[in-house]
């Protein structure tokens, strides 16, 4: 054996575990990663990015493509979305390099999980903003504001980047790659279903099919706007029954399953007892301020003195407006202060005073026994 040869062979058994670790195929590495241009700066969000990091002058493959990587030893491919499928995916390079007086080959493969969630994107369309917005986070969000409208509803389009059909809302509709089709979410329609443990987040299911192939989906709209919007949906209660689209029928139990307490200083709502859906609410219990002042040296609201924020509690039957139950609940007294300041100071009733007395109201009394005199 030559110098050369024996060199040569040398070089070979040293790189043979490396190729192993790799996963490559062939006599040099092939190490290929995906990243979705959804998510990477600088790329395009219908296609994916191919990376490939192999040795320095190997020329790489891919669907046709031939590149030669230089020095560098790195070279990405974009991959289309429009030719992708939901599940699995398998993208493969192959690559050739000369050494010596003879040419070497590898190939790899790499896996790639096609889902909704990269396929399709939710962009907002405008507005009046009327009742507010909603925010959107995620890589489904083509937008981070989405108005709701004075209808109650915000406007948005679905984008796909592969053709197939959008099921949202109760509607299915065709998209096609990079196509958009417009949608609605009745946003004030969905309060009923709404977690009263979760009422700032709005869950609304998705469809996505491509073929004979499905994936189901959720795309959440988040913000404080939602619980001012039940809160004022809820308050009606003293005026009119208040209903939603697919409540559950009363209960037989005289206990409650839960309650909704509307008009509680600091907070647009407080829930007492289950965190059940909206729509299974049984109670809803309306807090109104009654003001009274007392003055610590002053004949007016504006010296020193101390308003006492009192509140007139009223527990309505959700369904019918019938009213169950009221109580006057009295701030907690504070005491004057030592040396006079401007204004009045702010007493309130304390929450806890108001789970305690919605919380009696939810407990069965006891049947009173009455023995009658002969």
């Amino acid at each position: 054996m030559s110098k050369l040869q024996g060199r040569r062979a040398r070089w070979l058994v040293s790189l043979a575990p490396f190729v192993a670790a790799c996963g490559g195929g062939g006599a040099f590495p092939l190490t290929l990663e995906v990243k979705d241009g959804l998510v990477t700066e600088g790329r395009r969000p219908d296609e994916l990015v191919l990376l490939v990091k192999t040795v320095p002058g190997a020329e790489l493959t891919f669907e046709g493509q031939t590149r030669a990587v230089g020095d560098k030893a790195s070279e990405s491919f974009a991959v289309p979305k429009a030719g992708l499928k939901l599940g699995k995916n398998t993208l493969a390079v192959s690559g050739k390099r000369g050494v010596f007086l003879s040419k070497e080959d590898a190939k790899a493969e790499v896996s790639w999980e096609g889902s909704a969630k990269s396929f399709v994107r939710f962009v907002p369309t405008g507005g009046d903003g009327a009742l507010g917005s909603l925010s959107c986070g995620g890589a489904m969000c083509g937008g981070t504001a989405f108005k709701i409208g004075k209808n109650g509803r915000v406007a948005l389009d679905v984008e796909s980047f592969v053709p197939g059909w959008i099921t949202m809302g109760g509607r299915r509709e065709s998209v096609t790659a990079s196509g958009k089709k417009g949608f609605e979410i009745d946003v004030t329609g969905a309060l009923g279903g709404l977690l009263l443990s979760q009422r700032d987040a709005l869950v609304t299911p998705i469809l996505f099919e491509v073929g004979s192939d499905k994936a189901n989906e959720t795309l959440t709209l988040t913000g404080p706007v939602l619980m001012e919007l039940l809160a004022t949906e809820l308050a009606r209660v003293s005026t009119a029954p208040v209903a939603f689209a697919k409540e559950s029928p009363a209960p037989t139990s005289a206990v409650p399953r839960g309650v909704a307490v509307i008009g509680v200083p600091g907070q647009k709502l407080l829930v007492v007892g289950k965190p059940v859906k909206v729509e299974d609410l049984d109670w809803v219990a309306v807090a109104k301020p009654a003001e009274r002042f007392f003055s610590c040296g002053g004949a007016s609201k504006s010296a020193n003195g101390i308003e006492y924020l009192d509140l007139e509690v009223s527990v309505f039957e959700r369904r019918t407006a019938r009213k169950l139950h009221e109580k006057k609940l009295m701030a907690d007294r504070v005491a004057c202060p030592n040396t006079p300041i401007a204004g009045a100071i702010k007493a309130n009733v304390r929450e806890a005073d108001i789970t305690r007395a919605v919380t009696e109201f939810m407990t069965p009394q006891p049947m009173r026994k009455v023995t009658l005199s002969q």
